[in-house]
């Protein structure tokens, strides 16, 4: 988890590499007593030791915070995803959607075959975390809102009854429905 320099945005999770830079690869095999011969060149699969280590660092990052993730106030809670697909023919708004668990529902928006980078974060000034995850097409954008209990069981049934076609109003997520998520909480 990184704190920006402004102390506005917080940033949960990221794919980009690019917060590991080529010295913090040398102090790590220097940790690591990797000889200098064996610090450079090729993997087995063509690819340059150093940017492998970013990989699997990015990927270390993300899992340990994830678990984290999975111990805090959070955890089990409802949330809504709202936002907007950006596509070839323009940004598409999502039907909202509620799911269960704060790791399962920001993994709902990062997970996907086309989705390759993406940033999770939560501003001071907002009530929720956003997600950019980019794809071939542009990037979509997600915000995640903490359902209060009272909300998240009226938007479910409301989603239920247009989803079963029970009626044709689309469900409607009201802001009397969330609560604030706070940084200090999520870890």
């Amino acid at each position: 988890m990184e704190q920006t320099q402004d102390n506005k945005k917080h940033i949960l999770l990221s794919t980009d590499i690019f917060n590991y830079t080529y010295q913090d690869y040398l102090d790590w095999c220097d940790e690591c007593d990797i000889p200098e011969d064996e610090r450079f060149g090729e993997d087995e699969d063509g690819g340059h030791l150093f940017n492998e280590w970013r990989h699997e660092q990015v990927e270390q990052d993300i899992d340990c915070d994830c678990e984290n993730m999975r111990y805090s106030e959070y955890a089990n809670r409802s949330f809504v995803i709202t936002g907007h697909l950006g596509l070839w023919d323009g940004k598409h708004e999502i039907i909202p959607a509620v799911h269960n668990g704060l790791v399962d529902t920001i993994m709902k928006c990062t997970e996907g075959n086309d989705i390759w980078d993406y940033d999770v974060f939560i501003n001071d000034d907002e009530d929720y975390i956003t997600i950019h995850a980019k794809h071939h097409d542009g990037t979509n954008v997600f915000l995640i809102h903490l359902m209060t209990q009272e909300g998240a069981k009226t938007y479910k049934e409301a989603y239920d009854d247009w989803d079963n076609c029970i009626t044709d109003e689309k469900p409607e997520v009201k802001p009397e429905y969330f609560e604030k998520i706070e940084f200090e909480k999520i870890f």
